[in-house]
């Protein structure tokens, strides 16, 4: 075991883990928050201390982060979304995953509208993606309901689902 004494948690410390941090992912201010509360629990954890006013300090790391725009929701959002649209997910799913990153609705909601989100082509890009419907070769009847579950299961509408699974590979 390491006996080497640990540095305090303190402003400095933090700094340093949201930079080591954000120079490896993209974050949300709220995911950030997180992030650091756990690695806050293991230091103290580690040197059995309890969390004073670590809180104030967490935020004020983060509106430092915010305020010099190395953490931007709104720029979080649209990153996350171009990816997501590329992997074929439905504005449904879009919604509930930034959500669950710690985007607010209202942020969200206005960066996927700016994305012009077409689930259309999300839907076919996600079956194409998947080998589904009429990209499943050789060709399977017989897993058409399971090809349409794994749409309404990735948040498509029911009628949106079918007429993908049930077209062809060739329409725009």
């Amino acid at each position: 075991m390491d006996d080497t004494p640990q540095k305090p948690i303190d402003k400095a410390y933090l700094r340093r883990a949201t930079l080591a941090y954000l120079q490896r992912y993209a974050s949300s201010a709220e995911n950030l928050r997180k992030v650091l509360h756990r690695k806050v629990r293991r230091r103290l954890g580690a040197q059995g201390g309890a969390p004073d006013d670590l809180d104030s300090l967490i935020d004020d790391v983060i509106a430092e982060a915010t305020k010099i725009e190395l953490v931007d929701d709104r720029r979080f959002a649209e990153g996350r979304i171009a990816t997501l649209l590329r992997r074929g997910t439905s504005r449904r799913m879009l919604q509930h995953k930034l959500s669950a990153k710690g985007i607010e609705r209202e942020v969200a909601q206005a960066a996927i509208e700016a994305s012009e989100v077409d689930d259309l082509a999300s839907c076919r890009r996600l079956a194409q993606r998947r080998k589904l419907g009429p990209w499943r070769t050789p060709p399977d009847p017989d897993r058409r309901d399971r090809d349409l579950a794994i749409l309404l299961r990735a948040g498509y509408s029911h009628s949106l689902a079918r007429s993908v699974i049930d077209g062809t590979a060739e329409e725009d």
